[in-house]
């Protein structure tokens, strides 16, 4: 019975020594150990390695080694790209730290809005009652100052002291 197995293909790139400042071959398998996985070198086309001694084999030729050698510029766009978007990835991480401190400090700001338009609607409320007890006051008061000019009018209630 065959079967079929799937491999899965990965790019091989060679690791940064930043005290050297220079690139160096690192195995992505161990010594006795098979995957699945096929790594392929851009030194060369067709460049394929899946196990250890593969990749020992592909390490000492020439073509790699120059390939070694002249990573830098090869690679210069991509090794750029990359630094910038390192460098992106860290503005874009302070601009989100900087947004989600502001939008907590728009919903505090918001909730106190509410709070306050809540406080001046109660406010307005207890006016508009007072404006309204002040008004009947004042009519009973009126009333008041009325009937007493009109019981104090009145002749037949009047006594004088004198005699």
């Amino acid at each position: 019975m065959t079967e079929i197995v799937t491999t899965t293909k990965s790019l091989y790139e060679l690791q940064y020594c930043p005290e050297r400042d220079e690139y160096f071959d690192h195995p992505p398998v161990k010594k006795s150990e098979r995957n699945i996985v096929e790594f392929i070198c851009p030194c060369k086309c067709n460049s394929v390695f899946i196990t250890y001694s593969d990749w020992m084999r592909h390490i000492n030729l020439k073509i790699h080694k120059d390939y070694k050698a002249n990573y830098k510029f090869l690679n210069k766009d991509l090794l750029d790209a990359k630094s910038d978007i390192k460098d992106l990835k860290r503005e874009n991480h302070k601009l989100e730290a900087k947004f989600l401190g502001h939008n907590k400090k728009y919903k505090q700001i918001k909730h106190n809005l509410k709070e306050n338009v809540k406080k001046q609607k109660e406010l307005e409320n207890n006016i508009n009652k007072l404006k309204e007890d002040n008004k009947v006051l004042t009519e009973k008061l009126n009333i008041m100052d009325n009937e007493s000019i009109i019981s104090s009018d009145s002749d037949e209630e009047f006594e004088d002291c004198q005699y």
